[in-house]
């Protein structure tokens, strides 16, 4: 494959990544705010996940290790928390102020953690890196101190910031499955097992919050407008999206380095989403907001020097 085909790919996967935020809002906007109608969202998406590896797998599953089992339950267990989260984080603030939360922590955290696994190979790389970490920060506390007289602006600021090192994990332990150092799967029959893990855990919650007496008829009526159409529709689009997204980084993989593709990925989503936010969700971005938003989207810069 050329390698500009490689580069076309990975915007496709920048479109894909903004269009997981966008239909993820929708469907936020579409449901009850509870619990039950983040959990299903979790279900429907690793279902549709699960389907499409599957079938691109070539209906083969297997190949498991102690090691991605482990890492497989991990994963899954954060996954969950990661989609109830931004779903109540979606309900609370702008699309494009959580992206960039999220797109800067599955950026830096894993660089730092390999700035400390392995220093040596990333000697030229520290003051630059440091460089980043700091700047980012310093973008995030500025967000994030805004004066507001709101409790729900406080608490999608701190939530986000809950969010940058969540995505941070997401992206290290995405690292380890790719870098074992231990017997693993394949990609792809990791991405099943995941997902398998993502079901069963989603559906027993779910199982045991309509169990529950005191909550059983709210957590029932909330789950009946996740079961409409409109939003089992997003939430299929939106795993299709994403697992597309998926692939398409994956090819890409081959011929991008990553310390090329963090930056586009990051600083191409942080860009992307803020323009269709405003588009489709009519978000308009203070000046303070705006200047945190290029100045994280000039950060990811710093990545590739």
């Amino acid at each position: 494959m050329e390698t500009w085909l490689s580069y076309v790919f990975l915007i496709l996967a920048v479109v894909c990544i903004v269009g997981q935020f966008l239909i993820t809002k929708l469907y936020q906007r579409s449901v009850r705010q509870a619990l039950i109608t983040s959990l299903f969202f979790v279900l429907l998406s690793s279902f549709v996940t699960l389907i499409i590896f599957f079938v691109y797998n070539g209906f083969r599953f297997g190949g498991i290790t102690s090691y991605s089992l482990l890492l497989a339950l991990v994963s899954s267990i954060i996954m969950i928390v990661y989609n109830v989260i931004s779903i109540k984080i979606l309900g609370l603030g702008e699309v494009s102020i959580y992206s960039m939360f999220m797109m800067l922590g599955g950026m830096i955290v894993p660089f730092v953690e390999g700035l400390i696994v392995n220093p040596e190979t990333n000697r030229l790389k520290l003051t630059n890196g440091l460089g980043l970490v700091l700047l980012t920060f310093f973008l995030i506390f500025q967000v994030a101190g805004v004066k507001t007289a709101r409790a729900t602006r406080k608490k999608f600021y701190a939530l986000c910031v809950v969010m940058f090192f969540i995505n941070g994990i997401v992206g290290v332990l995405t690292s380890l499955q790719s870098n074992p150092v231990a017997p693993a799967m394949t990609s792809e029959n990791f991405t099943i097992l995941k997902s398998l893990i993502m079901i069963v855990l989603s559906a027993a919650i779910i199982g045991i919050l309509l169990l529950g007496k005191k909550s059983r008829a709210a957590n029932v009526s909330a789950l009946r407008t996740a079961l409409a159409p409109r939003p089992v529709v997003f939430g299929t689009i939106c795993s299709a999206v994403a697992g597309i997204g998926g692939f398409l980084q994956l090819v890409a993989n081959a011929k991008v380095p990553n310390t090329v593709q963090y930056p586009i990925v990051t600083g191409g989503t942080i860009v992307l989403t803020a323009v269709a936010a405003f588009l489709f969700f009519r978000e308009k971005q203070s000046r303070r907001s705006t200047i945190c938003l290029a100045g994280a989207f000039l950060s990811t810069i710093l990545f590739v020097f």
